[in-house]
């Protein structure tokens, strides 16, 4: 198989993914210098802040750097993926929640809660649009 890059230029499947491969391990490589540099950064702020008197002593505490990579992922084909695991009852709607927006289980939860209430509302309203919510009976 063969792909056009554009111009003259052609490709085969494996030239594709083989570039591709490099390109994500360079990344990963740029990500763990960078993250290891933000640290080190977070780490002589903090030395800073002691020597200053503005902390009374080097706090313990761990620093993570995660990078977003939403630039590399298709976020509609994530959505479309765990839409379509919750759909089939693979897995629950809070944790599909938690993957897609990159949320803490609390904050997904109260999502949820908040949907859960709106169908609710919405599903009031239109029972009572079609007049069988009506007082007195009919």
């Amino acid at each position: 198989m063969t792909a056009f890059t554009g111009g003259a230029s052609v490709q085969t499947a494996t030239q594709v993914i083989s570039e591709n491969s490099k390109t994500f391990r360079m990344k990963n490589s740029h990500e763990t210098l960078i993250a290891a540099g933000i640290k080190e950064l977070i780490e002589v702020i903090l030395q800073l802040l002691v020597v200053y008197g503005e902390l009374p002593a080097m706090p313990k505490i761990e620093v993570t750097v995660d990078f977003d990579d939403s630039i590399a992922e298709d976020r509609q084909a994530n959505a479309t993926y765990y839409s379509g695991l919750v759909a089939q009852g693979l897995m629950p709607k809070v944790k599909a929640i938690m993957r897609i927006f990159d949320l803490p289980e609390e904050e997904a939860r109260k999502w949820l809660e908040e949907i859960q209430q709106e169908s609710a509302t919405a599903t009031a309203a239109a029972i009572d649009l079609f007049g069988t919510n009506q007082e007195g009976g009919g």
